[in-house]
């Protein structure tokens, strides 16, 4: 999942009245484009369930069940709405874009994380009912009065043990308790990942990453070890041309082409042949 940060906008005077206790309107507002409520970590996590869907190239997190009652609901939230950002875990404030990887448990460690804090939640409308009907099935009506703590947070492609078909005969997305989950981001490696913003549900840990990582490491050995092998064995070549005399191969050529030569001139020399030929010369010029 890719995060972008960015300042929170201002919020309406309608959402800040309803942000404090005992100020929210009875009667839910309807909501058309973007807006923000602030919640505090654990309404979210008692009061609202999400799930992915896919979105483009990528999904995208939408609101599958909201509690009756509760605020999320009076300040407007309903089924189906797609979750575009949330507060910073660490700067209250700052808000972060979920752009088109988001990670489910990367807002739920969130939530946990705030669980007495205020959060900042944007919302807009995305799916409609039918549509979240066929996906996830009919809602399930959650009661505010719930006293679970928290309450299960829909996790697509997280298969479950035994899952329960729905009336509309589509098998009903796997259930995974966020009690499962640790009380802290740090507390598993992938909540390390998901807090970052560098990975999704569907995408590698870092374990995996170490360990493709470490393969990759290995095969580039391999591979310098047979380069130096190769340099090796060139160095004992050249170790070899550099021990190497060729003196004596240079000689024994010179001598092949000169000795004969100078045998020949001694010879005729010594028989008198030469001469014999001077003085044939000069007679030839005399006449």
């Amino acid at each position: 999942m890719r995060n972008s940060r960015s300042r929170a906008p201002l919020r309406s005077p309608v959402c800040e009245a309803t942000a404090d206790p005992g100020t929210a309107t009875t009667s839910a507002p309807v909501r058309d484009g973007k807006f923000e409520i602030t919640l505090r970590g654990m309404e979210a996590l008692q009061t609202v369930r999400l799930g992915l869907v896919p979105e483009g190239r990528g999904q995208a997190i939408v609101v599958t069940e909201v509690a009756e009652g509760s605020r999320a609901a009076e300040l407007g939230v309903t089924r189906g709405m797609k979750m575009n950002a949330l507060s910073d875990p660490i700067r209250y404030g700052e808000l972060w874009d979920l752009q088109d990887r988001p990670s489910l448990r990367f807002v739920v460690d969130t939530f946990k994380m705030r669980r007495n804090q205020p959060i900042d939640l944007q919302f807009q409308p995305m799916m409609k009912e039918s549509e979240m009907d066929i996906i996830f099935g009919p809602a399930g009506g959650v009661s505010s009065s719930d006293e679970r703590e928290p309450s299960e947070v829909y996790m697509d492609g997280q298969g479950s043990p035994s899952p329960s078909p729905s009336p509309s005969g589509a098998a009903s997305p796997a259930r995974v308790s966020v009690d499962t989950m640790p009380d802290s981001p740090l507390g598993s490696v992938n909540s390390i990942d998901q807090l970052l913003g560098t990975v999704s549900d569907s995408e590698e840990t870092i374990g995996d990453k170490l360990s493709a990582k470490y393969q990759e490491q290995q095969r580039l050995k391999k591979q310098i070890n047979q380069v130096q092998k190769r340099i090796d064995r060139r160095k004992e070549y050249m170790a070899i041309d550099d021990q190497r005399d060729d003196t004596g191969l240079l000689l024994g050529l010179a001598a092949a082409f000169l000795i004969p030569p100078l045998v020949i001139l001694v010879i005729a020399f010594s028989t008198g042949y030469l001469d014999q030929i001077y003085l044939t010369s000069l007679g030839m010029f005399r006449d």
